[in-house]
């Protein structure tokens, strides 16, 4: 990544639930960028807290959620103090997300073409028959075949891939600069997720859009991304650049998900589990959230004022890790 001000920045981002059993510190202290036009992953376990960061990012936390504190910039805004209006004009014309399954986030009882063209009548001034015809467009866009007739289908007459392809060009209607993609590929079979992922990147690079991508997929992750953070129970633990992080990842973290990660001509005898489980985060936490499960751990561990820092040798190899590799 270069020295200009990224687009989309994170910074000092918590998040807290009220639930029934107790407070839930489900985020802590998150630090992110996005460059303009750059790919950044964001990996790690299910109920690690990444999609919720998204939601929280784009002021869409369940009402049980609060921000407690950080910023969340996207170009010159502060997404987190902007009035309710203007975030709603940012989000799907500059901002736009891809949710997880597809099938629950479309409308189910609206043609997939109307949804297209309700995106496009709350962000831009084309006349309705102007409407109609760029949301054929954009299912063609997408690769839909037969686009013309697709518009009328609803959601469940459709497959899987070709939900998600529609949720794609929902997303991208408006030609956004940054697309935050939670989980593309969920439920998907291999090709298909390949299908869906170059249609992605083909779609960004056209378009010069930056994208954080949302995933525990890391072999998606390695393929797709500049750049890759990896999350633990809330707390950012490593970032850098996708080669870096492959070939010599420094949190005991992050080489514990490799490890466990099928990978070409490995057997089943070669991958090796994560020990223990994600923590309870209604419970006082330690600085490092993987302390409990960590081989590495050491007294240091437990005291206060752990956060990312850059490695000696690379500026942009960050680490939160008081016992490192």
């Amino acid at each position: 990544m270069n020295d200009e001000k990224p687009l989309f920045e994170v910074t000092d981002l918590s998040v807290k639930f009220h639930t029934r059993l107790g407070e839930v510190a489900v985020l802590d202290h998150i630090h992110l960028n996005v460059g303009a036009g750059e790919t950044v992953a964001v990996v790690g376990e299910s109920g690690s807290g990444k999609s919720v960061m998204a939601f929280a990012a784009l002021g869409i936390l369940d009402p049980a959620g609060k921000v407690t504190s950080g910023s969340v910039r996207f170009a010159d805004h502060d997404l987190l103090t902007l009035r309710k209006a203007a975030l709603d004009d940012l989000r799907g014309r500059e901002l736009a997300m891809i949710f997880q399954a597809p099938r629950t986030a479309l409308n189910p009882i609206l043609p997939v073409g109307r949804q297209i063209e309700d995106v496009l009548a709350r962000h831009s001034d084309l006349s309705r028959s102007d409407r109609r015809d760029a949301a054929v467009a954009q299912l063609a866009s997408v690769k839909i075949t037969d686009p013309a007739k697709r518009y009328h289908n609803f959601p469940y007459e459709l497959s899987g891939g070709m939900c998600q392809r529609v949720m794609i060009a929902i997303a991208l209607a408006c030609k956004p600069r940054l697309l935050i993609a939670d989980e593309p590929t969920t439920g998907l079979d291999v090709t298909t997720q390949v299908v869906i992922m170059d249609l992605i990147a083909e779609l960004a690079a056209a378009n010069g859009m930056a994208t954080l991508l949302i995933t525990h997929d890391l072999g998606l992750a390695s393929d797709y991304c500049a750049r890759i953070a990896v999350m633990h129970a809330g707390q950012i633990l490593e970032s850098a650049s996708a080669r870096t992080l492959f070939k010599s990842p420094r949190h005991p973290y992050t080489a514990r998900l490799f490890a466990a990660t099928p990978r070409p001509g490995a057997t089943l005898e070669s991958l090796t589990s994560i020990p223990g489980q994600l923590p309870d985060l209604r419970q006082p936490q330690p600085p490092c959230r993987f302390s409990t499960r960590c081989e590495r751990v050491q007294p240091g561990c437990t005291e206060p004022g752990l956060v990312l820092t850059p490695m000696p040798t690379d500026s942009a190899h960050l680490l939160a890790c008081r016992n490192p590799l």
